[in-house]
This record gives structure tokens, sequence and C-alpha cells, in this order.
């Protein structure tokens, strides 16, 4: 093992300093991620508890040692049963790295082309729309109370359910892969999000993505912007590229 420096209580080698460099590197990557969003407190909350317990290990005081011992369990234990999405999101994320692709390589899908196709269509037409695709969370509460297409996706479909004189067109269409499982599904609106900026299909967007691993496409009937909903935060007036690229990235995660 290389010494790079040595003092009469203690030496730093490469390994501890790589050791070192990594840890800090996880670190970032896990604040990066759950920045704003629900669990980024609980992760602050572990981090000081993290370096509060170094500083007692180096001080040897046991008795701080047992409370902090106790009080990681807890936290751990309550940020793994509150934030599980997010957890699944990230071990996905981690999943898409380049370095997996060959062991694990994503299936093109024409679902991405029909609904960007359909909602830019809608949008010309300034047809309001709301078309939410979903990951592992089925939204079976939502979807039972809603209308059961269980159709393979089609541009010409999903134009069709929005159209206004279609008796589907009210509410949220809901999509799993590349099946419409459900049409004039019934949303919840967003307890965080300001109601004075929002309409009530932007509103329904935002709400159901706070707390699922969805994502949700949205035609404004009023302005014909497009706009998209993910983790409770909405991008409004994209491109149909812009469009076409995040809901590749957001099909790469639910293959």
């Amino acid at each position: 093992m290389i010494e790079l420096l040595k003092l009469n209580f203690f030496s730093i080698s490469l390994i501890d300093m790589l050791d070192v460099l990594v840890v800090g590197f996880i670190f970032y990557r896990l604040q990066k991620y759950f920045r704003n969003t629900r669990a980024s407190r609980m992760f602050a909350g572990l981090i000081i508890i993290f370096l509060v317990s170094i500083l007692v290990n180096l001080l040897d005081m046991g008795g701080m040692r047992w409370l902090i011992d106790n009080l990681k369990t807890v936290w751990v234990v309550a940020f793994v049963i509150l934030f599980q999405p997010e957890l699944r999101r990230l071990l996905v994320k981690v999943g898409q790295a380049p370095i997996f692709y060959r062991f694990a390589k994503p299936k093109e899908t024409q679902a991405v082309n029909d609904i960007a196709s359909a909602s830019q269509e809608l949008s010309m037409q300034k047809c309001g729309a709301l078309i939410v695709i979903i990951q592992e969370m089925q939204l079976r509460s939502i979807t039972e109370k809603g209308i059961r297409i269980n159709a393979k996706i089609s541009p010409q479909l999903l134009i069709s359910v929005f159209n206004t004189s279609s008796p589907l067109h009210d509410g949220a269409v809901i999509i799993a892969k590349e099946t419409i499982v459900a049409a004039k599904c019934i949303l919840p609106l967003s307890r965080d999000a300001d109601e004075r900026q929002f309409g009530t299909r932007h509103l329904a967007a935002i709400g159901v993505t706070e707390d699922s691993d969805a994502i949700a496409v949205v035609v404004s009937e009023e302005t014909g912007q497009i706009s998209i909903a993910q983790k409770g935060h909405l991008t409004k007036n994209i491109t149909k590229d812009e469009l076409v690229s995040t809901l590749t990235e957001f099909y790469k995660g639910s293959v």
C-alpha cells in the first residue's frame, strides 16, 4: 500500500484517498438526484446523522454512539418505506448507465413516436388532451374508474379519443408501455402547485406524477402548447423533439 502522507498519529494512503473520493462522489450524486424532491430533507437528515456519527466515533463517546446507531436505523427504515418510488427510479437510473447497456439494452418502442405524433396533431387542432404513461405503479384505483380500452397505441386512436365530439375526451388516457389501458380517467389534482398558474388538466398532470412514477403529457386547448409533467414538476411549451427525447428516456426506464 502506497502511503501519501504519514504523521505520528495517522497515515494516508492512495486507497484512503480513493475511498474518500468515491464516497464523496456517491453522496454528491445522491444529493443531486434527490434535490427538489420530497426525499431531499430526509436525505439531508441522514447525511447529518452520518457526519455526527463520525465525530462521535472519533471522540469515543459510548452513549452518543449508541443513540446515533439506533437513530440511524430508524431513519434508514423510514427512508426506505416512505420513498420507495424515488429509490426505485434511482435503481432504474443506475441500470441505464452506459456501462450496463451491453447487458440490458432497452428495446426500442414505437409508442414514443405515436404519442408524440398524436400530441403534435392535437396541439395544431388546439384540442385539449391529457396522456399519462405509467411504469411499475399501475394506478389501478384510477384506471378501474375509467373506461377500459386495452388497445395498441396509435396516433389515430389517441386523436379520436380526445376529439371534442368523443364521449371519452374528458379526463385522461392511461398508457402502459404500448397499450392504451383506459380513457376518461379522473386524476387527483396537485396539492402543491399554484392553482392560479395552471388549469385543471395541468394540475391533474402534476398531481398524478407527485405520488407515482408516471409521466404525463398535456395539450392545452387554449394555446395548443404541449407540456410534460414528471416527479411533480411541469415543463411547459415543449417541442415535438423535446417530447420524443423525454419519452424515450422514460421508456428506457420502464422496460
